[in-house]
């Protein structure tokens, strides 16, 4: 069981990491708002059409769930915003690594509730230095998309923290994501218009649009629910991780971006950073949270 776990996650994590060139490719023909709003239109019905499939005998609508699925979907929105807006800007392997700064954000906001160790300020201090290195430090100038990258990973710790308070009242994964699929659509929708036609996109703007929506938006997070039923959750947070190197694999072989040896050593720093937060002896953690689908 936990061999299929970690397979499942590894799996995760490749389909997280190709969201981010499918978006790069999106947003070559539509901006942020849009591709979001077509990416969720497609989302919200594949996803309970998966849920219809595997909980034939459950009740359609969940009044109580959609409550706890409003502020997760609202936080979704506020994070995959302006990382969007950043991804016209950098590159879909900077943004990946970008991201992952969540992990080392989530304790830093923890501190509210319970003191971190002191251990945890060296290892914010090494994020930052990695995050300086990754976007240029004194060979590149830096780019507004960077900066927007770094405010969506900020907000995506939010959209974490809330997850872990409310869990214990998610009774239906697959539903909870739907609901906080549909709040996003929603809350996206209004920034809209007028929309773009549809009609004109090319064949692989909707490969991008269908293999965003299905893959990271309902397969990804339905394996790695599944997954964390049975591992640690240290090793999930770990292979969470994974979607940095994926993007950054799609990205050189799809996109044919490249880091240079200085951005190379960011990415390497804000993985070990991430990955000590994530370490249990150095960072206890009481409770389990699920990863930004």
């Amino acid at each position: 069981m936990k061999q299929r776990a970690i397979f499942e996650l590894v799996l995760a994590g490749a389909l997280w990491g190709f969201g981010f060139v499918a978006t790069k490719w999106g947003l070559a023909e539509m901006l942020p708002v849009h591709f979001l709003f077509f990416r969720f239109c497609l989302a919200v019905p594949l996803n309970e059409l998966v849920w219809a499939n595997s909980k034939p005998t459950r009740p359609f609508w969940d009044g109580k769930l959609f409550l706890c699925a409003l502020p997760a979907g609202f936080l979704l929105a506020l994070f995959l915003v302006p990382q969007s807006i950043g991804l016209m800007d950098t590159t879909a392997s900077k943004s990946s690594f970008l991201t992952s700064l969540y992990v080392v954000f989530v304790p830093c906001l923890r501190i509210f509730s319970s003191r971190p160790p002191r251990i945890f300020w060296g290892i914010l201090s090494i994020a930052v230095l990695g995050a300086y290195f990754l976007m240029g430090s004194h060979n590149e100038p830096f780019l507004v998309g960077d900066w927007w990258t770094i405010l969506a990973a900020f907000l995506a710790s939010l959209h974490i923290l809330y997850i872990e308070f409310i869990v214990p009242k998610i009774t239906d994964d697959l539903k909870f994501n739907g609901y906080q699929s549909l709040i996003c659509l929603l809350c996206i929708s209004p920034w809209c218009f007028p929309l773009p036609n549809p009609f004109v996109f090319s064949l692989q703007t909707w490969f991008c649009l269908i293999g965003i929506a299905l893959g990271s938006s309902v397969v990804a997070f339905t394996l790695q629910i599944r997954a964390q039923k049975t591992l640690p959750v240290h090793i999930a947070s770990m292979l969470f991780l994974l979607e940095g190197p994926f993007a950054l694999f799609f990205g050189f072989l799809l996109l044919g971006e490249t880091l240079n040896p200085t951005q190379i050593l960011g990415c390497s720093l804000i993985l070990a950073s991430a990955f000590l937060t994530s370490w249990p002896k150095l960072m206890p953690q009481e409770k389990k949270h699920p990863q930004v689908p």
